[in-house]
């Protein structure tokens, strides 16, 4: 696992990464009512739970970590310039207006042994298992009785 932590650093990287809380409404001005109640102190958990059309922004829950690259590119831009605990929208998506709020940012750093290990260890395990077949294909083409019919 060392060994390839050594030689494979520079690919045990990760991007940026935000925790997001997604309100989801059907047209443009309920979520611009969302954004001035949130403006006027309004508790987003409660907005949450009154007013969003799906489970993905259950209070007390988030879409867990994920790469900013990832994300689609309208939520990408309106997520780039958000701090933590900053809420932005709305962004269209689909016939969805969203609001954002980023609850965590993590910036792009280099993966700890400690944190590349499971990663290092499916790398390593699907080797394996392409050189354990590939020498029992040899083995089985070297036994295998092959003849050319006219």
């Amino acid at each position: 696992m060392q060994a390839y932590y050594e030689a494979y650093k520079d690919d045990l990287k990760t991007d940026d990464e935000v925790r997001l809380r997604i309100v989801a409404v059907q047209d443009k001005a309920a979520a611009e009512e969302l954004v001035a109640a949130l403006q006027h102190g309004e508790d987003f958990d409660r907005l949450v739970r009154e007013r969003s059309l799906e489970d993905r922004a259950a209070p007390g829950e988030g879409l867990g970590w994920m790469s900013a690259q990832t994300l689609p590119p309208e939520l990408r831009e309106a997520v780039s310039t958000l701090k933590a605990g900053e809420t932005g929208g709305p962004v269209q998506s689909g016939t969805e207006f969203l609001l954002v709020r980023v609850e965590e940012r993590r910036a792009a750093h280099m993966m700890s042994l400690a944190e590349a290990q499971p990663q290092i260890k499916r790398r390593l395990l699907a080797e394996k298992q392409r050189k354990v077949i590939q020498d029992w294909l040899s083995e089985q083409e070297k036994q295998a009785k092959i003849e050319v019919l006219p």
